[in-house]
């Protein structure tokens, strides 16, 4: 069996119905706000929780998990970590390479930084070979330099594995970037399950696009800033609240039908003016 399922998993008042299907080879964000339930569905997928109902179905292989804390042992060095986990020579001193770890060998935690106690967290769980993966929030706890630092290490390690990978994540950029799929989870359920691309495209409802980028309800349709044009009318509804710069260009923040809606725009507009808004469906479907 080359799957990680579970089928109508409830777990208290956290998970309710949840059906997820992991293949090998793919990488799938788990994507949610905090509270959602994305830890209490990895812990259950590894098998640490039990559900309450429904049934957790877990193809051949180990399973690998990288907690949010990285959970090492102090008295233990980068080696003796991946050694105890059970990883043979080669698998150990691939983990090693991948992570950038081997100027770090005989160092212990104590002596790392954060940012290097999560690599090594990430390469207990790759030196095992698994055929599973579950990332709980790797990167939480970090920022700048060492956030982009393990993104770029993480990507690329999670590219050369076969690995049935689920990251969970509140992040829907680093989530979109790493995934071939993407689950959107709200209050316990899966509202939303598929390739990234189309998930992003075509969201369900407003909550499940609001978790991958901005978003809001224009005519009655969920709609995201790129595909909002504004054009400027004294007699427009729509009001520019806000213009602010991005650098690429600007995004302004309108006023309009008792809503707020936002747009990309090339050039700077002043606060205050009025115009039109149109909402752009391109050839390729995207609405």
């Amino acid at each position: 069996m080359s799957e990680l399922t579970c089928e109508s998993v409830c777990y208290g008042d956290v998970l309710h119905d949840v059906s997820l299907s992991l293949q090998r080879g793919k990488i799938c964000a788990l994507l949610g706000p905090s509270g959602a339930g994305k830890t209490t569905l990895l812990w259950v997928l590894a098998g640490l929780w039990p559900p309450g109902s429904g049934r957790v179905v877990r193809g051949t292989g180990n399973l690998g998990m990288v907690f949010q804390q990285p959970g090492l042992w102090d008295h233990l060095t980068v080696e003796q970590h991946l050694k105890i986990v059970g990883a043979d020579r080669d698998r150990a001193e691939q983990a090693i390479s991948t992570m950038k770890l081997t100027d770090l060998r005989r160092r212990r935690p104590g002596a790392m930084s954060g940012g290097e106690r999560q690599r090594l967290s990430i390469a207990r769980a790759l030196a095992i070979d698994p055929a599973w993966l579950l990332l709980d929030e790797p990167m939480a706890h970090l920022d700048g330099p060492s956030r982009g630092d393990l993104f770029d290490l993480l990507r690329s390690a999670l590219a050369d594995s076969n690995a049935g990978v689920l990251i969970a994540t509140h992040h829907a950029d680093e989530a979109m970037r790493l995934a071939d799929d993407i689950a959107i989870l709200i209050d316990g359920h899966i509202v939303q399950h598929g390739p990234t691309e189309h998930v992003y495209h075509h969201p369900v409802n407003l909550a499940a696009a609001l978790a991958t980028g901005p978003a809001h309800l224009l005519d009655n349709q969920v709609v995201r800033p790129e595909q909002l044009t504004f054009t400027p009318d004294p007699a427009g509804d729509a009001v520019v609240q806000r213009c602010e710069f991005l650098g690429s260009g600007f995004m302004l923040r309108f006023g309009v039908a008792n809503t707020v809606a936002t747009a990309r725009s090339t050039q700077a507009v002043s606060p205050g003016s009025r115009g039109r808004l149109t909402i752009v469906h391109d050839t390729t479907g995207h609405t």
